[in-house]
């Protein structure tokens, strides 16, 4: 029987209409299909095979649907991997569903309607709560949306009537942990549907077809044993006709002189020409924007980028362009690769190597995708090397030989996240859930004490005092083995939900704020300012503004614009396209000398001309070089020195990136050993490259020849945890298992606190050995980043002789190393995880060392905040809003989070219902009710039954109830009502635990009470409450046993007996003497631990599995008492000692003792830790950190940020700028100099602007008189261009002053060799002899006479090693320019009449000729005459490295400390912007872990001061008041204008210019009038052009416009000024000519000329 025979006849009729007959996919598939088997289809692209898996799902539809059954639900379920995906199916679709409809109506049936809808993140949210109510028949969904519905208790009822699921492309999610998530989520579907459903994989690209049968059908349980499920494998993978070739763009790769790109382009634009429909893809991101960019300029159109990061709306718009012919071409990555239907494309192009075979055919197969075409592709490599790669993966294409697929095991961070999702739902038994679990192949194998340790780790059982952040994600009662959720386990699994690693994407939006048009890397947009533009999606967009979590933009056409960037798109050669590569390297050198070598190239790795020349050649020239070339079966070590002089090892192996990063971390640890440091290490898919800084010793070449496995095994394991690829694993596995949640509010944690959090947890948890995502992330970097296994073959191969090492020591790189060396500049080993932005902002973790140095410096209470120290404590205790209990469950994890506590306080800590949920806990025998010893006396609290054992070993029998005590004083325990009223003998369910604290007998382990022959009742009582603690014999036979012992047992239930009269063993006289009774099994429990018995089976024998322990590791009652005192601080802020004992009566020595030791092990502080505190108090350091960065928090908030004209004119104040903060003559020189020193600035800007602008009165000779004083140095601080001749002048000549003895704490370290010229090495060498000297000792002791030594002085100076105690020498410095070709000779024109204008060292200032144009011309000539004399150099010559200027040295701390003081008392508010002009400044990266150490200290406070400034802000205490004081300042009428350079540190070239044209440029002779921080003028070239901003009134500007012509000629000894341009246009005729009349200017062409008035 035909398989299309068996479907409906409208079904059947409008599929031979529309196609005729089934394809071989379709005639194959269908019969299991229809047959209801599991079905897994490979077939290739375009072959029908999405249709096979549906039609016969809505023929049944339809059938059904006519008979009658109308229930509502979705019975079939698509899932796909991509969103686009998604869309294009339900598009599709609607072609059948109304084919099928008119089919119906010509053959006289009416066929029911059938909804189909798509559930993706993309789905607004009414549609999903409208699909909900009215569940479509259809669903079409993405593996985390199945998730998301499947942890919705509403959505998910809609899934209950699911018959089949078709998850298509499973290729692309069977090898990673999507897939592993997607297992489970197909388990927890079945389980929900409550019947087998039926399962249907597709692909067109998947081996071993086993592999990938076992991964869709998962196991079921078949009685007691997990059986597979049978899958139907269908293989219709009959060979896509293909016309592939790979096309190198030039003759040969070694005579490219410049960039393959133009070459590259120029071939795509002309297959695109030649092409109706071109996709073009590339490997990432950032490659695709540059690509469309440059194919739209050539080809004269607009070409689109198509990735992940555009917005899905975008997305979609370009599909359905390219579909309907309006783009010519599309530039995509992976995000186009699978089968979305884009049309009639005609041509694929590949730019570099697809990385992989079946991402090749699936590329390729986007053209010729209807059945029975032909696919046309092109791969167009870029290097020699990605040349060979392309050539190997383009013949594995032909040939169909695609990489096998390798299903991840037993993922504990996915098993993490399903496990809460599906607790969330329904309360489990833990072993119903191993069982479900275990039926997902990727769990096959999953140990059951990794299962307990992921339960352990999501109750909450780690100690919290490890790492306060390991809440209880669900509620875990091992006694009675049961799961169950606690309030909010839902929404943080489905916030959180999902396996797709946060890479700290932005979201860019229109201003809006809704329209979303793409995301960018968090890197990128720290690195980005408001106002830059940049390029996506092959648009430009203008940041507006940049917010916490997204980023507003706007159109930015016509402007230029930057390229982003992504991290994380770095793709690795996997290990069997290593082989292939190798193979074919292989094969070339083999065929070098066949005269058909050419020929085989063409046909059997489809390689044009060019290709197959270069890879002949390439192959050639190494193996004549090296002698070989790496390959399947050959590795290569070179040896050779950089052009620094330092060795390098390289080894070529082409096996992938995979393997050689894990050879590599291995190879460094035994070098690091050899060379007592740390070789540089870079890897990529072709070789591992080491550089050896500073070595003497050539490298050993046995470290590679003699590494066997087992030793590389073990040194990858120890390298492995300090690796930066560790760290990156451990956050994402971190953040899956929902360790790290999202913030709240759709908000996202920047990426940078991500890697902070993840870093903190692992210091935490690394000392747990087994805790699960440790041994994740082990397991994730071992098998799926890192490829050990297949390392350990290589390695094997090597030392059994099958694979050869060959060792070449060169003078100069072999051809592969060379082109390796041009690949691996700036790409280092896992960098793509940490961005240069976390070198600066890791050091915002709050770590032990810097609290160290806060508590040695100074007091905490002078730090700490009392309501901050309020609000930590009503946090810690859980009475604070929010942190209350809101269910039972929750109200047992308050107990286990804070210990013992009264009925008045636990219901202080629980939201309404307290009481219900504490009758309730002790109903059930979770909590008890015990009398603890304090110092005022013994007082009843509440504490979990399992630790009963601890507080009964932490104290002397405090369960004893009084002597004569009636029973009713004596303690109860909380049974079940059967339980308690059961019969001695009778068998009855009781929870285990609870059965031990009450003397039961156990069943299976014959569990007795301890009591003595003889002994009477009262005394057997109350020896039992205060023996509660003592570990329980266990005899009788081992835990578990066949299932007639257990008949009608619940799961994790205890069968037991009610004590009789007589105990069952004798016990000894001393509790000392008192041991287990020998049995087959008895578990070491440490006391207050519950045994959690597995249900008995004959699959699996029970065995008492013991649950983490706060008091694991502590024996005896000192360790008791130390685990209640270690809670008791973790809950509490800082505490006395008669708090403490408030709560625990302990003995005093041995408390003090305790936390003493405690203090010593840094586990706690000790002092005077709160504001009017006891003189001693102790406090656990993790909550002290808390506390301090409460304050902090509070202080930050008290400052309202000012806008950024407040600034500036804080900063003109400041800095003493402004007419009414000027400093006075006396003394004020000093302060002035002591805010600036160590600022390089234009060497005349000091005496002309700098400080006459601060100190009023200011003259020359004050600061001459200081430097001749020996108080005060100059020194320049310019460099010469590099490559420039010696002795030739810096194009810059900048100077700083500071006092003496500073120098050490300001100035880099003088340089070993500095290139000088022989005259200056003669002065250098005799000042060095001399010490200081005049010019007259000089010339006689080095025997140079005027010019001479006037060219080695000036050298000198420039270099930054010699200064004069004379402002002269300065002058001179500035007005001449030494060279090596001929006499000194003026800088420039203008440089020659500014340094005549330089005031002299008394204060007389050379009269410049004024007048005509004539006359200066002439004035000219005669200042070149004065200014190529030698210079009088007046004053002594000293070395600035000298003990008088340099003072002594200081260490990398002292420096920092004096220069970040330096910084704060100049810039009173500082950020990243005040470094733009500090050359001499630490790095930001540096001042930044300083400033938050003086934060802690007080000194210092962080926040957001200013508006619009970037990144964190610091601020001294006095400088936050006046920022205030000043902007709040009521504005007066009269306030003058601040006049201050552009050069000036009192103007940030990052400040708003206030609607300014144009920005402001930084030069010497340009001039800016602040009005309140407003620029209300900018006069440049010395006031020949006036800029004024836009909605300045005329009063304003009249009066900045006198005072700042009168600053520029009062400063530069101007007479008048020639204003000829206002605004960019001539001043004549403008609004500008009326205004400078006003102030006395009067027309003169081609400007205004004004005069300073005379003064008086």
């Amino acid at each position: 029987m035909n398989a299309l025979d068996r479907f409906t006849a409208p079904v059947r009729a409008w599929f031979e209409e529309s196609f005729g007959r089934p394809t071989p996919a379709q005639a194959q598939g269908w019969p299991p299909i229809q047959a209801g088997e599991h079905t897994l289809l490979l077939s290739p692209t375009g072959s029908g095979k999405t249709l096979a898996a549906f039609l016969w799902g809505l023929d049944r539809l339809f059938a059904e649907l006519a008979e009658g059954e109308r229930g509502a639900g979705v019975r079939l379920l698509y899932v796909s991997p991509l969103k686009a995906l998604n869309n294009d199916i339900e598009r599709n679709l609607r072609r059948p569903l109304s084919g099928v409809r008119a089919a119906a109506a010509r053959l006289g049936q009416a066929l029911p309607e059938l909804r189909v809808a798509v559930r993706t993140g993309d789905t607004p949210s009414r549609l999903r709560a409208s699909m909900a109510k009215n569940p479509p028949h259809i669903l079409i969904t993405t593996p985390e949306s199945l998730y998301l519905i499947l942890t919705s208790s509403k959505a998910r009822e809609m899934l209950r009537t699911v018959r089949t699921v078709i998850v298509d492309e499973i290729h692309t999610v069977a090898g990673n942990k999507r897939g592993v998530h997607l297992a489970l989520s197909l388990e927890r579907l079945e389980r929900l549907a409550g019947h087998p459903v039926q399962r249907i994989g597709l692909s067109a690209t998947q081996r071993p077809l086993e592999e990938v049968a076992h991964y869709l059908g998962g196991q079921a349980w078949q009685g007691e044993q997990l059986e597979p499920r049978p899958v139907t494998i269908v293989d219709a993978g009959l060979a896509k006709a293909l016309d592939l070739q790979v096309v190198t763009a030039v003759e040969d790769f070694r005579g490219l002189g410049g960039s393959i790109w133009p070459s590259v382009d120029q071939e795509v634009v002309a297959l695109i020409q030649a092409h109706q429909s071109t996709l073009v893809f590339a490997n990432g991101r950032r490659l695709a924007e540059r690509l469309a960019v440059r194919l739209g300029e050539q080809l004269g159109v607009r070409v689109r980028a198509h990735h992940g990061s555009m917005a899905a709306a975008a997305r979609l718009e370009m599909e359905t362009s390219l579909k309907e012919g309006r783009l010519p071409a599309l530039v995509g990555t992976s995000s186009l690769e699978l089968g979305i239907d884009i049309g009639a494309v005609d041509l694929v192009v590949q730019v570099q190597s697809p990385k992989g075979v079946a991402q090749g055919l699936q590329r390729v197969g986007r053209s010729g995708h209807l059945v029975g075409q032909t696919s046309v592709g092109r791969i167009f490599p870029t290097h020699r090397e990605d040349l060979m790669e392309a050539a190997a993966v383009a013949g594995a294409m032909l040939r169909g030989e695609v990489e096998p697929t390798r299903v991840p095991e037993n993922c504990l961070d996915v098993l993490a996240q399903q496990v809460v999702a599906a607790v969330a739902m329904d309360d489990w038994g833990d072993e119903a859930l191993y069982d479900l679990v275990r039926q997902s192949y990727p769990y096959l194998s999953l140990p059951r004490e990794a299962y307990h340790e992921v339960l352990a780790m999501l109750a909450g059982k780690y100690p919290r005092e490890a790492y306060r952040e390991l809440r209880p994600r669900l509620d875990w009662d091992r006694a009675a083995a049961r799961l169950s959720a606690l309030p909010g386990s839902a929404y943080l699994a489905t916030s959180n939900g999902g396996t797709i690693a946060d890479r700290g994407a932005f979201g860019a939006y229109l201003p809006d704020g809704k329209t979303k048009v793409g995301e960018l890397d968090e890197e990128f947009i720290f690195e980005r300012r408001e106002g830059d533009v940049f390029t996506l999606g092959s648009r430009t967009w203008r940041i507006q503004q940049i917010l916490d979590d997204r980023v507003l933009v706007a159109d930015g056409t016509g402007a230029p614009s930057m390229m982003p960037f992504w991290k994380g798109d770095t793709l690795w050669r996997s290990y069997d396209l290593g082989l292939a590569v190798g193979r074919f390297r292989r094969q070339v050198a083999a065929r070098l000398r066949d005269p058909e070598v050419l020929a085989w190239l063409h046909a059997e790795h489809a390689l044009d001309d060019n290709s197959a020349r270069n890879v002949l050649s390439y192959v050639r020239d190494q193996v004549e070089t090296a002698g070989a070339i790496s390959s399947d079966q050959t590795i290569v070590v070179e040896l050779l020195r950089d052009p620094l002089g330092d060795a390098r090892l390289i080894v070529h192996s082409p096996f992938g990136g995979r393997v050689n990063a894990a050879w590599a971390l291995a190879l460094r640890g035994i070098l690091r050993e050899r060379f007592h440091t740390t070789p540089e290490c870079q890897t990529n898919d072709d070789a591992i490259m080491l550089r050896f800084p500073e070595a003497d010793q050539a490298p050993p070449v046995d470290a590679v020849t003699q590494l066997t496995p087992a030793e590389a095994r073990e040194r990858i394991l120890r390298e492995l945890p300090g690796s930066a690829l560790f760290g990156a694993q451990f956050r994402q596995n971190a953040a899956r298992a929902l360790l790290m949640p999202r913030a709240k509010g759709r908000r996202r944690t920047p990426f940078w606190l991500q890697r902070l959090r993840a870093k903190d947890l692992l210091a935490a948890t690394r000392q747990f050995a087994s805790f699960p995502i440790v041994v994740e992330t082990y397991r994730d970097c071992l098998r799926d980043v890192l490829d050990l296994d297949n390392l350990l073959q290589v390695l094997a191969a090597i030392q059994d002789g099958r694979i050869r090492v060959v060792t070449v020591e060169r003078a100069t790189p072999s051809p592969a190393a060379a082109g390796l060396l041009r690949q691996f500049i700036g790409i280092y080993m896992y960098e793509w995880d940490e961005p240069k932005a976390e070198h600066q902002l890791r050091r915002l973790a709050l770590d032990r060392d810097l609290l160290e140095g806060l508590l040695g410096g100074v007091s905490p209470a002078e730090l700490l905040r009392p309501e901050a120290l309020a609000e930590l404590e009503a946090h810690l205790q859980r009475t604070a809003p929010g942190r209350r209990a809101r269910s039972r469950q929750e109200l047992a994890l308050v107990l286990q989070e804070l210990g013992d506590l009264s009925t008045a306080e636990l219901l202080a800590r629980a939201e309404e219902g307290g009481a219900v949920w504490l009758e309730a806990l002790a109903a059930e025998g979770r909590i008890v009710e015990r009398s603890i010893p304090t110092a005022a006396g013994p007082a009843r609290r509440w504490l979990l039954a399992e630790e009963a054992g601890t507080y009964a070993r932490a104290f002397d029998d405090p369960f004893a109830p009084p002597s004569g005590g009636s029973p009713a004083d004596r303690p109860t325990y909380s049974l079940s009502p059967h339980a308690a009223a059961a019969a001695p003998g009778e068998r009855v369910r009781v929870r285990g635990d609870l059965a031990q604290e009450a003397g039961w007998a156990q069943e299976e382990t014959s569990l007795a009470p301890w009591k003595q022959e003889g002994e009477d009742d009262a005394a057997h009582d109350q020896f039992e409450h205060a023996g509660a603690s003592s570990q329980f014999p266990l005899a009788g036979g081992t835990v578990g046993g066949p299932p007639s012992q257990g008949e009608g047992r619940g799961e994790g239930e205890t069968s037991c007996e009610r004590p009789t009269a007589e105990p069952r063993e004798p016990l000894p006289a001393h509790p000392e003497d008192r041991q287990a009774v020998a049995s087959p099994f008895t578990p070491s429990l440490c006391s207050g631990q519950a045994l959690t018995l597995s249900p008995l089976g004959e699959r699996e024998q029970g065995r008492a599995t013991p649950s983490p322990s706060p008091c694991e590791g502590e024996g005896g009652g000192e360790g008791a008492r130390r685990v209640l005192l270690r809670r008791l601080l973790l809950g509490h802020g800082p505490l006395s000692l008669d708090e403490i004992r408030a709560r625990y009566d302990l003995p005093e020595p041995w408390l003090r003792e305790a936390l003493a030791a405690l203090v010593e092990e840094r586990e706690a502080a000790h002092g005077r830790l709160r504001p009017g505190g006891a003189a001693e108090e102790w406090c656990d350091r993790e909550v002290l950190e808390q506390a301090q960065r409460r304050t902090l928090t509070l202080l930050r908030r008290e400052v309202q940020p000012v806008p950024p004209a407040s600034y500036a004119d804080f900063l003109a104040r400041w800095q003493h700028v402004h007419p009414e903060q000027q400093l006075p003559a006396a003394n004020g020189l000093r302060r002035a100099i002591q805010q600036l020193r160590g600022v390089p600035a234009p060497a005349l800007l000091w005496a002309r602007d700098l400080l006459p602008a601060r100190v009023a009165g200011f003259r020359p000779a004050d600061l001459d008189e200081l430097c001749q004083g020996g108080e005060v140095v100059w020194i320049v601080t310019g460099s010469r261009p590099p490559g420039g001749p010696r002795g030739e002048r810096p194009a810059r000549l900048r100077a700083c002053l500071l006092f003496r003895g500073e120098g050490a704490l300001y100035l880099a370290p003088p340089a070993e060799a500095l290139p000088l010229g022989e005259a200056a090495q003669r002065v250098l060498a005799f000042l060095r002899a001399e010490g200081a000297c005049f010019a007259a000792d000089m010339e006689r002791g080095t025997g140079l006479r005027g010019e001479a030594l006037a060219l080695a002085l000036a050298e000198l100076a420039a270099a930054g090693l010699v200064t004069n105690d004379s402002l002269r020498a300065l002058h001179e410095l500035v007005r001449t320019r030494p060279t090596t070709d001929g006499p000194m000779r003026p800088r420039s024109t203008l440089e020659a009449q500014l340094a005549e204008r330089w005031p002299g060292p008394h204060g007389g200032r050379p009269e410049p000729a004024r007048g005509r144009p004539g006359r200066m011309r002439q004035a000219r000539r005669l200042a070149s005459r004065r200014l190529a004399a030698a210079p009088q150099w007046l004053g002594r010559w000293s070395l600035v490295h000298g003990i008088g200027i340099w003072g002594a040295e200081a260490t990398a701390e002292e420096r920092l400390d004096r220069q970040t003081r330096q910084l704060l008392a100049r810039y009173g508010v500082l950020t990243r912007e005040c470094l733009a002009r500090e050359a001499l400044a630490p790095p930001w990266g540096d001042l930044y872990g300083y400033l938050e150490l003086l934060e802690m200290r007080g000194e210092v406070r962080r926040g957001y001061f200013v508006q619009g400034l970037a990144g964190a802000q610091f601020a001294l205490p006095e400088a936050v008041d006046k920022l205030r004081a000043w902007h709040t300042r009521p504005q007066q009428e009269d306030d003058p204008p601040a006049i201050l350079n552009a050069w000036d540190p009192a103007w940030l070239p990052g400040m708003a210019a206030g609607g300014l044209p144009f920005p402001i440029v930084r030069q010497p002779g340009t001039y800016i009038a602040l009005q309140r921080g407003v620029p209300l003028l900018v006069a440049e070239r010395w006031g020949r052009g006036l800029v004024v901003p836009d909605g300045v009134a005329g009063n304003e500007l009249v009066a900045a416009l006198r005072a700042t012509l009168l600053a520029i000629t009062a400063r530069s000894g101007r007479r008048r000024i020639a204003v000829e341009a206002w605004n960019g246009g001539p001043v004549l005729g403008s609004a500008g000519q009326p205004l400078l009349e006003r102030i006395g200017g009067y027309p003169h062409p081609p400007g205004v000329e004004w005069t300073p008035p005379a003064t008086p």
